[in-house]
């Protein structure tokens, strides 16, 4: 379902984002052919959003659900109507779908940086354990007095984003932008981080163009494509290095409203693991692997990589 996500709203996906006249041809005209995967792709959103909140509703009935949203939502509106019962499910089904691939998504790219900056991953255990009182394990309490545990998170979501481009947004009225007019009905994306490959064809030949966008602009964030998280530590009032927090999480009325639990997810996963793991890039019999940097996906990303293997204790 992530995969059918992360294709189905890229830009120019079907023929019918470019010729909106289509949505009115009949199914058996030619190049309607997208409309089965359409299809195919909502029933098995509806099949995810359905089998999850039925098995509730059937342990609800048996006395032996688990604490959870949905029991919840259930036992406290027992005379729900058809329309709450639906909007139950799609808010539930939201918070799972809408989280589960960005946030896995960014934790892993926190454990790709930790095998490929190691001397990065020692910064960051000493300063846990300047702060956290030994035989413990780090909470939210202890957030605010990591700087630099931040500042390593804030370049998790910089480096590679879990989303490279924005949602569309529409545009309600001219706007004009540093010359550029924006004509009322236009569809904006927001170029977070992808690199754009632009060419213009003479004849036969093609010239390619490359464009770094806003997270990896080099007049924001000298030295881009290298995780240094000292640089927001360090940033002087000079317009460098901003929080790229203002960019990954979306663009105005529509930015993600799964910012804070995202956030706090990553936080915890990667100062627990940084307390009781050393992580790095090494096989079953301890030989060292290739720090490659490899994503699937396209509007969510995904790392090609195996976190199991040459975990040990951090002492």
């Amino acid at each position: 379902m992530d995969n059918d996500f992360s294709e189905s709203v890229l830009p120019g996906a079907f023929l019918e984002d470019s010729l909106p006249i289509m949505k009115y041809l009949p199914d058996w005209c030619p190049g309607t052919g997208y409309r089965a995967i359409v299809k195919e792709r909502l029933h098995t959103r509806l099949r995810a959003r359905d089998e999850a909140f039925n098995m509730v509703k059937e342990q609800l009935a048996r006395g032996t659900a688990s604490p959870s949203l949905v029991a919840e939502l259930l036992e406290n509106n027992p005379n729900r109507t058809h329309d709450e019962d639906m909007l139950f499910r799609d808010v539930t089904n939201t918070f799972y779908a809408g989280a589960a691939d960005t946030t896995v998504s960014a934790i892993e790219s926190f454990f790709l940086i930790m095998c490929i900056y190691p001397e990065l991953q020692r910064k960051a255990q000493t300063e846990l354990d300047g702060v956290v009182t030994p035989g413990h394990l780090p909470t939210f309490a202890d957030r605010q007095r990591l700087p630099y545990i931040d500042a390593l998170i804030k370049e998790v979501h910089r480096w590679n984003p879990v989303g490279p481009t924005g949602v569309p947004h529409k545009v309600m009225e001219d706007d004009v932008y540093k010359g550029f007019r924006i004509p009322a009905g236009a569809t904006v994306i927001g170029n977070s981080w992808q690199v754009l490959l632009m060419f213009r064809a003479y004849y036969t030949d093609l010239t390619f163009t490359t464009i770094r966008a806003i997270l990896h602009d080099p007049a924001l964030y000298p030295d881009y494509f290298e995780v240094i998280p000292d640089r927001y530590l360090q940033t002087k009032d000079n317009g460098l290095n901003p929080n790229p927090r203002k960019f990954v999480f979306g663009y105005g009325r529509r930015v993600c409203p799964g910012q804070m639990l995202a956030e706090d997810s990553l936080y915890i996963v990667a100062v627990l693991a940084l307390s009781t793991l050393s992580i790095c890039c090494t096989d079953l019999q301890g030989q060292s692997l290739p720090n490659e940097v490899e994503y699937d996906g396209a509007v969510v990303r995904f790392v090609n990589c195996n976190h199991t293997e040459g975990w040990s204790a951090h002492d």
